[in-house]
């Protein structure tokens, strides 16, 4: 009968099943982390910050002199006290406004959020995650992360429409490096690396959860900049001061030498992350090149060990050892911390080269995923640098991107500059692809791109204030 209950139970049913949860998945230091006294680490700064308290141990048979670190929420904005003026950085707090999930993360994932008037239920979910950690750790706690969602919001659906064993898929918007980790929950579900170096076959496993993925300015050649900033714990693109204050005052500081992001401590805290490595851009793009003293030109080959040792790259840098040592307290001599640091690099530079190349390997999804990029292509973006003898470098090739990461490496571009192909060649079989003219960090606050995800994903293209 039109009217009844049973209608309007349908209605809701109706809703419900059309209209997917969301999961937002941040970018490299779009998480909070925190002591296990809570106090931040990462998320509220000042002069007085320790970032060397962000260093992952570099062996298993040693203490590290670092603090466990405990996930808080993705930032929806990054704050620091400098000499006691206050800057505020926005950072995800529009993505998340828009699309719901702008509560503490804890709340975000034990309830269905209304994001509008009306009966209209939404689920938005937040992923913050250790972004220091590997990639694929990541993506193995994401493939856990939706399979205990799945199972409340059944569990809830059945206690609110009634509606039994429901095949719940769900949305993922993932900026920067979690669009990485996004792509290799994907492929391969929750199954690590082979020991052997061997990949992975592609099962699209972590396909069969998921309806839409929007990918939001990834890396997927990887970045310039994350070399750089990995080899001179700095960037080849600085930060802009006017979209990135915080992070535009940090570098300027570390250039300096003060503060908690200066050069010394940068390279060793930094090259202790194996998630940077897993970003280092592609050796078949060449894109560093080392200057010979006799004007030869040789490609660097980034996931080889002994070119950053003989470079004095990263933790080999000669600065890097006052960091070391208070790192490593235990280890008395230089000769072996050098040993323990070089050990760490190979380890994290194998497993980013099979890291990358899992990610690489061309594979064709399963027809019901539908894989979105949103990407900038306005920022001349370092593409290709050129390193001299006494280590120095410079940009000498720019291309369109947003400042981080260029519109190539997102598209995941093969052609060169040589073949002329006119043809997209590219192991990612994208459903769409649309370009903004903003930087990396604006591209998330970026009032039509959000209205853009608000229609795709929630059919309301007006943005929630």
């Amino acid at each position: 009968m039109t009217g009844s209950h049973q209608d309007h139970s349908h209605l809701e049913q109706y809703q419900v099943s059309t209209r997917n949860p969301i999961i937002v998945i941040p970018g490299l230091l779009g998480s909070a982390l925190k002591n296990p006294q809570q106090e931040p680490i990462w998320g509220q700064l000042s002069f007085t910050s320790d970032f060397t308290q962000l260093a992952l141990p570099m062996s298993s048979e040693l203490t590290l002199n670092s603090v466990e670190m405990v996930v808080g929420q993705v930032l929806p904005s990054l704050k620091a006290n400098v000499f006691g003026l206050r800057f505020e950085q926005e950072v995800y707090r529009r993505i998340l406004n828009a699309l719901g999930a702008d509560g503490e993360h804890q709340n975000a994932t034990t309830q269905l959020n209304k994001i509008d008037d009306g009966n209209d239920p939404i689920t938005c979910f937040q992923f913050p995650y250790d972004w220091r950690q590997d990639n694929v750790k990541n993506a193995q706690r994401l493939h856990t992360f939706i399979l205990e969602k799945r199972d409340d919001l059944r569990q809830k659906y059945q206690e609110r429409y009634g509606i039994d064993n429901p095949d719940i898929k769900f949305d993922i918007v993932a900026h920067s490096m979690g669009g990485l980790l996004t792509r290799y929950f994907l492929r391969y579900g929750d199954r690590d690396l082979p020991e052997n170096g061997e990949l992975p076959q592609v099962t699209w496993e972590g396909a069969r959860y998921i309806d839409r993925v929007i990918l939001i300015a990834p890396p997927n050649a990887g970045s310039i900049n994350d070399f750089v900033n990995l080899a001179y714990g700095t960037f080849a693109n600085s930060p802009n001061f006017f979209s990135e204050p915080v992070g535009a005052l940090g570098v300027l500081a570390g250039r300096l030498g003060i503060g908690p992001a200066n050069l010394n401590s940068n390279i060793a805290v930094l090259s202790t992350f194996p998630s940077l490595y897993q970003m280092l851009p592609r050796n078949r793009h060449k894109p560093v090149t080392i200057a010979g003293s006799d004007g030869s030109r040789t490609t660097a080959d980034l996931f080889k060990v002994e070119v950053w040792e003989k470079m004095q790259w990263g933790i080999f840098a000669p600065k890097a050892d006052s960091t070391l040592k208070r790192l490593l307290p235990e280890v008395s001599s230089f000769s072996d911390r050098h040993r323990i640091a070089r050990n760490m690099m190979v380890q994290n530079l194998r497993r980013a080269e099979q890291f990358t190349q899992a990610l690489d390997q061309p594979a064709q999804p399963p027809p019901s995923l539908n894989l979105r990029l949103l990407a900038g292509n306005s920022v001349l973006t370092a593409q290709t640098i050129e390193v001299n003898q006494s280590g120095q470098f410079k940009v000498i090739k720019t291309t369109p991107g947003d400042g981080t990461v260029t519109r190539a490496s997102a598209i995941l571009d093969e052609r060169t500059d040589e073949d002329g192909m006119l043809k997209l060649p590219s192991p990612i079989p994208w459903s769409q692809t649309n370009f903004y003219s903003q930087d990396h960090l604006k591209l998330v606050q970026d009032s039509s791109l959000i209205d853009s995800l608000r229609c795709t994903l929630l059919g309301k293209p007006e943005m929630l204030e």
